[in-house]
């Protein structure tokens, strides 16, 4: 095919190293969502002496690119040309890049959606406030479509790892082990196109190229010279877990998965307690009456020393802590099964396990709400 110069399969994900100026036309697909964070051009001049990796000066010149660059006004006409009539797209860009790219995408008929943030967590430095996010254009071709997790927010926040240089060759010399300059996150990606796509669905994702002067294609990357990579597959996982092409593969390039098959990578894990997640909910619904101790043995009035002060001392807090650490390992086991198989067909033993596991877990909801029920009667208290 025009414009393939290799190409590899994996599961059901295809693979392309060609200039996707000519391999997207000529491969006449319909996407039905493009996930791509393309070559764009950086900020130039200035003394760059200072930084090192892929911005030191033995691999960059301060030009503004590293890598080769191919204009916004030729990517989106054949980025969107490549989607199906209903489709999303991620765009990622710097602050820089941003207008730019929407201008070059909305002229060619995207409509936008939102402006996503991805906060790094790490920085660039830069004597102008360094930048420590990049963005996401996040676009639609034809008619929009509900997220999965409406509840979804602009800005993740996931710290950027470099782990791309782990999956190359063991023989492969140390000069030449360098992580990709430009990975971006599993879960990063991971929240974006399960929010986006739902099972099944073909997500189309043009890379940006990397130097490897050896080993072909197997556990290498795009090699240098060519506009981009392509890869494309078929999203066949549940909605909250990353597309298998994703979870195989760092920037353009084949591995083993670094994660297990139901779960992201365990150091990109990142959690909020639930008085923090729901805030504002919680604002508006409080599961405790203020000034009123909420250890249902004693339920005893108090004045709060802190707006967020539930319990009227550090016995009844301990008590508490208690409480949550029994009835939490109790539910933990079947919380996990049912989240590991609830996305299972409902004929298989997969499935079955899925609805034992919600029911233990509402039967010991329930019997805790009893227990709760039962020390605040006890205590003579309304809690």
């Amino acid at each position: 095919m025009t414009g393939i110069v290799e190409e590899i399969t994996i599961g059901p994900a295809r693979l392309i190293l060609g200039d996707m100026r000519e391999v997207l036309p000529a491969l006449k697909m319909r996407a039905d969502m493009v996930m791509s964070d393309p070559p764009y051009m950086l900020s130039s001049g200035g003394n760059n002496g200072e930084l090192g990796g892929c911005f030191g000066r033995n691999r960059y010149d301060n030009g503004g690119a590293l890598f080769d660059v191919v204009p916004w006004h030729e990517m989106a006409p054949i980025m969107l040309a490549a989607c199906a009539d209903n489709a999303e797209l991620i765009i990622m860009a710097t602050d820089r890049e941003e207008a730019r790219a929407r201008a070059a995408f909305e002229v060619e008929g995207a409509r936008f959606h939102r402006l996503l943030v991805w906060g790094k967590g790490t920085a660039t430095p830069n004597r102008w406030f360094m930048p420590n996010c990049e963005f996401g254009l996040y676009l639609y071709k034809g008619k929009a479509r509900r997220l999965n997790d409406c509840g979804a927010r602009q800005m993740v926040q996931v710290r950027q790892m470099d782990v791309s240089h782990h999956y190359l060759p063991a023989d492969l010399p140390k000069l030449e082990r360098a992580p990709h300059p430009t990975e971006k996150p599993v879960k990063l990606l991971q929240d974006w196109i399960s929010n986006v796509t739902d099972p099944g669905a073909l997500v189309l994702d043009r890379e940006r190229p990397q130097v490897v002067r050896r080993h072909g294609w197997a556990g290498t990357r795009c090699a240098r010279g060519q506009p981009g990579g392509v890869s494309a597959g078929r999203c066949r996982l549940p909605r909250k877990r990353r597309c298998e092409r994703k979870n195989r593969g760092v920037r353009g390039m084949t591995a083993r998965a670094y994660a297990p098959a139901n779960a992201v990578a365990r150091h990109l894990v990142t959690v909020e307690d639930f008085k923090t997640y729901a805030a504002p909910a919680l604002e508006a619904a409080p599961l405790w009456v203020p000034g009123r101790c909420f250890n249902p043995a004693c339920g005893c009035a108090f004045t709060p020393a802190r707006s967020w002060q539930v319990y009227c001392s550090t016995s009844c807090e301990r008590a508490g802590t208690a409480e949550f650490r029994r009835w939490g390992h109790r539910m933990a086991l079947p919380l996990l099964a049912w989240r590991v198989n609830k996305y299972q067909p409902g004929d298989t033993a997969a499935g079955e396990l899925a609805r034992v596991a919600r029911r233990h877990v509402t039967e010991a909801q329930s019997a805790w709400l009893r227990e709760r029920a039962a020390a605040i009667e006890a205590a003579g208290c309304g809690s």
